[in-house]
Order: structure tokens, then sequence, then C-alpha cells
């Protein structure tokens, strides 16, 4: 490389990378990361909903089966007390699972609409649930 020759120097293999985390550096910092408090606020009557699907594939030995499962959840903010923690009621609804074994897809049934209680912490901690009247402690 000549001198002034700025060209030539974007040639080289290795120099895209090394611009990109010379960039990164800058951008980002290249400190270490600083820890980031989790918090959640809630109001009493927001409610949240979600839908997912999952899809898991399992073998035994020769056969291979492919599970799926499809639900949708609301969550409810019932009340919120001084400290942040609130009571929350989770309705999960239209929950369908089919297997799929080879080409043939088999219904597994379908769950009747349920709902449970949380309670969770303004750090997001799950303090305690309910499920169907039987009371679960969470972790602290």
């Amino acid at each position: 490389m000549t001198p002034g020759n700025h060209r030539a120097i974007l040639r080289q293999p290795w120099a895209g990378a090394a611009a990109l985390v010379a960039l990164s550096m800058v951008a980002c910092g290249n400190g270490p990361a600083a820890a980031q408090t989790l918090g959640l606020t809630y109001h009493k009557g927001d409610v949240y909903r979600f839908s997912f699907q999952s899809t898991s594939h399992e073998t035994f030995g020769a056969f291979v089966e492919t599970l799926n499962e499809t639900a949708e959840q609301a969550y409810t903010v019932v009340s919120v007390d001084s400290n942040g923690i609130a009571d929350l009621s989770v309705a999960s609804s239209h929950v369908v699972s089919t297997a799929t074994a080879g080409q043939i897809t088999v219904p597994m049934g379908s769950s009747a609409d349920s709902t449970f209680e949380l309670r969770v912490a303004g750090d997001g901690r799950l303090l305690s649930q309910d499920l169907n009247g039987s009371s679960v402690a969470g972790s602290t």
C-alpha cells in the first residue's frame, strides 16, 4: 500500500470485520454491561392478551411424532397494593392440541377454558399461584 492510497486498506479481508468491531465498541461502549433491574408496574383493570403456539418433535426409536399446541391467555390485573404487589387473574382459552405421526394428524383434544390466580411482585417474582383452589408458593 502506498501512502495516500486509502482504498487499498478496504480491500483487506479483515478490514471490514475490524471496522464493524470498532463501530460496535463505540456505539455500545466497551466497558462491562450494567445490570438492569426488572420493574413491573401494574394498574387495576389492565388486561394483557397473548396467544401462543408450541411445537415439539419427539423421537422414540424409528417413530417420530410432532406435537402442536395453541392457546390464548388473558391476564387481568385484579388489584395492586401499596408495595406494587399485583393480584392477576389468568384466563386460558382456545387450547387445542394435535399430534402428527408420519402423514397422519390426530386431534389430542382441547381443554375447557380455565382460570387461575397469580400474585406477582413489582420486580417480577412470582409470589404465589392458585390453580383450581390449590395454592402453590412462588419463588423469592
